[in-house]
């Protein structure tokens, strides 16, 4: 079993979002697996590491990716090729909608109901790529703040 608490309020963060990833990953291998369970645990381990990011600033209350996303560029938490690489997978993940969309939708009643392999395959890879993408920034916000 994962533990939530570490140390650091960021490594805290991240510790979360890995286990809502292995969570999700667990889940995703499960023929009988409820779909919006796992795309819910996939956008919650995504948030939670962004949310890692910010820990060094005020932390973006809210669920949505998007002004989460807008919240690290506007405080430069990340480089630009980091935001860039971090955007790239949450549009993947959120496609052109915002949070309260995708989890209220009123046109695609559907879109939490129904997951193709290949769909849950896309996500997960998503949502990897972000905790893997925020563990590296934080590692080398790290290493700079000891060596400064």
């Amino acid at each position: 079993m994962l533990s939530a608490t570490t140390g650091s309020v960021d490594s805290n963060f991240l510790a979360r979002a890995r286990g809502f990833l292995v969570t999700a990953e667990k889940l995703a291998n499960d023929p009988e697996a409820f779909a919006p369970a796992v795309r819910l645990l996939i956008l919650q381990a995504s948030e939670l590491a962004l949310k890692a990011l910010s820990a060094v600033h005020n932390i973006k209350r809210g669920h949505d990716l998007k002004e989460l996303m807008d919240h690290l560029k506007a405080n430069n938490a990340v480089d630009g090729i980091a935001w860039a690489m971090l955007q790239d997978q949450v549009l993947t993940l959120t496609s052109p909608e915002n949070y309260n969309v995708l989890r209220y939708p009123k046109d695609n009643f559907l879109f939490w109901e129904r997951m193709i392999p290949q769909e849950t395959k896309i996500l997960l890879n998503a949502g990897r790529t972000i905790v893997e993408i925020c563990q590296v920034q934080i590692d080398a916000r790290s290493k700079a703040a000891k060596t400064s």
